[in-house]
């Protein structure tokens, strides 16, 4: 998987409550759009990895933290603690 930075996924999904059903709503609106960049914002920044597509390893990035009020206690998702 790549690594999503925690900065630029808390620049959208965190808060005190963490990751919910509202963000999962969201994501799932970009799902599979491509042509995600700069213009776009990275698909109002659903990309998280920043590949052009909303796709898997954005999924999983999101998913590891859906519902996890936790999410600021780690530098990169996806790296090992």
């Amino acid at each position: 998987m790549s690594e999503v930075c925690l900065a630029d996924f808390c620049g959208r999904f965190c808060r005190p409550d963490g990751v919910t059903m509202l963000d999962s709503s969201l994501f799932a609106t970009h799902w599979l759009d491509h042509n995600c960049d700069l213009s776009s914002d990275y698909c109002e920044g659903r990309d998280l990895d920043l590949s052009g597509v909303v796709q898997i390893n954005d999924l999983e990035a999101f998913a590891g933290k859906w519902l996890s009020p936790g999410a600021q206690s780690r530098s990169v998702i996806g790296a090992s603690n």
